[in-house]
């Protein structure tokens, strides 16, 4: 049977007006603890669940894109060792512009991730920043 994964990482560096979400601002140092404790959750749940391969994995938050290549690599090795993926199978990483670099970008390519899911909340600055977003809207010039 194909499943879907959501795994969600708690992580941020502030938090936002609007956000109902589980997040810890300044808790990152507990990022590769929590990958752990996430690894062994994915064990106990395919044990639970027999035989399932993950045809999605939806990796949201907080703010996923805090995490390092290597740790989204860890995560998705867990996942993938506890419920095998789907062939095709799509690998979404929540994004937050703020925190994007193409160094990142390419470290969570080659981790397996194949799509990245950005929110867009506002796109005036203004609303941006009464939000709580740590992020502003690019220079029309500057964007190639």
């Amino acid at each position: 049977m194909d499943i879907g994964l959501y795994i969600h990482i708690p992580f941020c560096i502030q938090k936002c007006a609007y956000c109902d979400f589980a997040s810890f601002p300044g808790m990152l140092q507990s990022a590769d603890a929590y990958i752990e404790a996430l690894s062994l959750e994915l064990r106990a749940q395919a044990e639970r669940f027999g035989a399932c391969r993950a045809a999605t994995v939806f990796v949201g938050g907080g703010t996923p894109t805090l995490l390092t290549g290597v740790q989204v690599g860890r995560l998705l090795d867990a996942a993938r060792a506890s419920f095998p993926f789907a062939p095709g199978a799509e690998i979404t990483l929540e994004g937050n512009p703020g925190t994007l670099t193409r160094e990142n970008l390419r470290a969570y390519r080659a981790a397996g991730v194949n799509r990245l899911s950005l929110g867009m909340q506002a796109a005036q600055d203004v609303l941006l920043e009464r939000l709580g977003r740590i992020h502003r809207m690019p220079d029309r010039k500057s964007v190639v």
